[in-house]
């Protein structure tokens, strides 16, 4: 059988550019612009890959730097900035890590208004966190206990879904909470419990620390096993709410004229005061998180020289992170000794009298922070700066604190 010289024969192994593909079967102008196309397409693809991996590297890159740069330690050498708010105080540019708090009343958390006014002033103010009096100076707490002598004695001001409202909306804002507590220095369950109590001569009437009508106050018992569980009783409360660290006041022994007439029970034990005191702050660390610091208020005087009334020596203790170091008035960098002419620089003296790795969160007026003192604060291991003198007041009539023990 012949083949039919008109009939096209077409192979499967015919491709298009074959010299033997049939011609008119295929438009070989369109398909090498289809080849090129497609050749560009994928050119631009991979120039498209190469650039997203450049980017992604160098992101990567950045943001390990960043990271490496921001981990490390903070150099209390570094320069401080000065800036002036809106009052005319100067104020100083916060580093990283570093801590500057400011008191508010305790009424300002009662409502979401009151916290949003203190926020825009604290921010005003340079402060990136906020003391909150958890226990009050006359044994009152901020939130709602579960402990019998705080329900017996009805010391709760707010309930505890408050207090953590008001929680979330500083942190929310970028603010750290602190949390600060009045230790034995509590008149109302001293007054309401003999037993937690420092006597009168050996009875088991509540001693005063003055005359009853010159406001004389009762004090817990730092010998008083039942006075000591009841605040750590507390801290572990207290360590239940989500809060950057605790300060610690009146962690000592009461001073007054009245001395002579004070019994405290437990005392004959034989056990030294500092011992107890030391004890108990060393408990009341292991109380708190890890993640959480711990403080100790005391005046700068005795932190260097020591107390013999209050501390009966010096208080410290390594397992404590630092101390809150109270100022008064203006702030003096020198100082005389009685038995010496030469001044002497008071913040190299405070600063040898604080373990390495504590640091020391300063009491100091607002109006007393000037730029040059901040300098020196740093420069001689101030690493936390507080300003508490100067109280926030956020509400022009005062707010009552809701009574609550739930």
């Amino acid at each position: 059988m012949k083949n039919d010289p008109k009939k096209v024969i077409v192979r499967k192994s015919y491709y298009t550019f074959s010299k033997e593909y049939p011609a008119g079967q295929i438009d070989t102008g369109r398909n090498n612009k289809r080849y090129r196309s497609r050749k560009k397409t994928v050119l631009r693809v991979a120039l498209f890959a190469l650039l997203f991996c450049a980017v992604l590297a160098a992101a990567f890159f950045w943001t390990d730097l960043s990271l490496k740069i921001s981990n490390r330690p903070i150099d209390n050498g570094t320069q401080v900035t000065a800036a002036t708010n809106e009052n005319g105080a100067v104020i100083t540019a916060l580093t990283e890590g570093e801590l500057r708090a400011m008191a508010v009343p305790v009424q300002t958390i009662a409502d979401r208004v009151s916290v949003r006014k203190s926020i825009r002033q604290l921010r005003r103010l340079d402060c990136n966190g906020v003391i909150l009096d958890f226990k009050l100076q006359d044994g009152h707490l901020l939130y709602a206990s579960l402990e019998q002598p705080a329900l017996l004695a009805k010391c709760s001001l707010f309930s505890n879904e408050t207090v953590r409202t008001a929680i979330k909306q500083y942190q929310g804002a970028g603010i750290r909470v602190i949390a600060r507590v009045y230790c034995f220095e509590d008149p109302l369950i001293a007054a309401q419990n003999p037993a937690f109590a420092v006597t009168y001569m050996d009875t088991q009437v509540p001693w005063l620390d003055k005359k009853q009508e010159d406001g004389g106050k009762a004090w817990l018992n730092p010998y008083s096993s039942k006075a000591r569980a009841y605040l750590l009783s507390l801290l572990r409360e207290i360590n239940a709410f989500q809060i950057s660290g605790v300060i610690l006041e009146s962690v000592c022994f009461p001073d007054s004229e009245n001395l002579d007439s004070a019994t405290f029970p437990g005392e004959s034990g034989g056990a030294a005061r500092n011992g107890v005191l030391t004890r108990f702050l060393e408990k009341a660390k292991d109380v708190l998180a890890e993640d959480r610091f711990l403080l100790v208020g005391m005046t700068s005087a005795d932190l260097r020289r020591g107390n013999d009334v209050l501390y009966e020596g010096t208080l410290s203790s390594d397992k404590i992170d630092g101390y809150f170091v109270h100022t008064a008035g203006a702030v003096d960098l020198t100082e005389k000794q009685p038995d010496y002419e030469a001044p002497i620089n008071a913040l190299e003296t405070l600063a040898t009298h604080v373990p390495n790795g504590q640091a020391m969160m300063l009491d100091i007026p607002q109006s007393e922070f000037k730029e040059k003192y901040a300098r020196l604060l740093l420069k001689a291991g101030f690493r936390l700066i507080a300003i508490t003198e100067d109280v926030i007041e956020t509400t022009e009539e005062s707010t009552e604190p809701e009574s609550s023990t739930t």
